[in-house]
């Protein structure tokens, strides 16, 4: 397991999925929200946009560690196409693999699973979560 983890986070790490942000005049019905770590100056810009009760599409531009960018870039595939109600159960259902706490890994994406090691890292769950639970901020406001 951990070296497929440490291949998944670094193929991400190098080659993210959805990275870059969308120009201000091409932003209609786009949600746009800023976070940072502030013990690790990790931070991210999340544009999603949301139609119908549905996330159309997923972009972000990241600062920070391979850790986060991975977590990004797999977050921006696995939630990209869902419908809200499906999206807030993956993002609790994630956080809680992290933090070690129940979990239904069915509801993840297998990819997902490869984060389940950063329980052995209490210092590394705000950099996997923060993309995740931004989304969440998200889809809340909506």
């Amino acid at each position: 397991m951990n070296q497929l983890y440490r291949d998944l986070i670094v193929k991400h790490y190098h080659n993210p999925s959805n990275k870059g942000l969308i120009k201000n005049n091409e932003l209609i019905n786009y949600c746009v929200m800023k976070e940072k770590n502030i013990s690790c100056s990790d931070e991210i810009i999340l544009q999603v946009k949301f139609e119908n009760k549905n996330i159309v599409d997923i972009k972000y531009e990241v600062k920070g560690c391979a850790i986060l960018i991975a977590s990004a870039s797999l977050m921006s595939i696995c939630l990209k196409k869902n419908d809200l109600i499906l999206a807030i159960k993956k993002i609790k259902h994630f956080c809680n693999m992290l933090k070690n706490e129940i979990f239904d890994p069915q509801l993840l994406d297998d990819e997902l699973l490869v984060f389940e090691t950063i329980k052995d890292f209490p210092g590394r769950f705000k950099c996997a979560s923060i993309p995740w639970k931004l989304l969440l901020q998200m889809i809340n406001i909506q």
